[in-house]
């Protein structure tokens, strides 16, 4: 097994050679726990060579762990396997398709793949937050992804991300029922090469929801009229 760790960054050159690669997160959210929130969460997922040349992707295991709750939330997970807490029962995600009633999470600082001024973010978060439910914005990644797995939101949107940040998110939330996607390319994300902090270039752009056609719909006509994926695939 290879393993890639993001305090570490693996443990070789190249950990995504293996045919099989542990991928690990010990704290995502670092910046939470400083501000003592409570939004961060510890990640585990399995990257596998063979899964992604069947065309997935790659990430055939995932546990998101938030030890911080007296009742410590545990989800594990992976397509095709199902999505369960710690004590086996079972998650899904919500069955929300009408858009008046979604919810969602996004980054603190950014939805599209470029750096912008602050006026352009807080307008795009208001076109999508006058036609939504909720709006959650700071969440940290994977407290996010075990939300939109056992259904307390319905979409998660997050950019420029290496690796270990969503491969746990990607596993507990196709487990669950629901579906991902690379926001700037329209497709399935894959692993690999796996993506750390200092390929700035090459991170993953994750839209995660509940699998409802009419809630990705929404989301795609959101950002095409604030104007953010015309630029995201200009910029392409």
């Amino acid at each position: 097994y290879g393993y890639l760790d993001e305090e570490v960054e693996g443990s070789d050159e190249h950990p995504d050679q293996t045919e099989k690669c542990w991928i690990v997160d010990p704290l995502d959210g670092s910046a939470g726990v400083v501000r003592g929130l409570n939004t961060w969460a510890v990640g585990i997922a399995l990257h596998e060579k063979k899964d992604v040349e069947k065309g997935n992707t790659g990430i055939t295991l995932g546990l998101i762990a938030s030890p911080q709750y007296n009742n410590t939330e545990v989800l594990i997970g992976g397509k095709g396997l199902g999505c369960f807490d710690w004590a086996g029962k079972e998650v899904r995600v919500s069955q929300t398709t009408d858009p008046k009633e979604i919810s969602l999470a996004v980054g603190s600082r950014d939805i599209r793949t470029r750096k912008r001024d602050e006026e352009e973010y807080i307008a795009t978060l208001q076109l999508i937050g006058q036609h939504v439910s909720r709006l959650y914005c700071g969440i940290d990644t994977q407290h996010s992804g075990a939300w939109l797995a056992r259904g307390s939101i319905d979409l998660l949107a997050r950019v420029v991300q290496p690796s270990y940040d969503i491969a746990p998110v990607v596993a507990v939330v196709q487990g669950a029922g629901g579906e991902v996607k690379d926001m700037k390319w329209g497709e399935t994300v894959r692993f690999h090469p796996l993506v750390i902090q200092r390929d700035k270039e090459r991170r993953h752009n994750l839209l995660a929801w509940n699998g409802k056609q009419e809630v990705e719909d929404f989301f795609v006509g959101m950002m095409w009229k604030s104007g953010d994926l015309h630029r995201w695939r200009d910029e392409a």
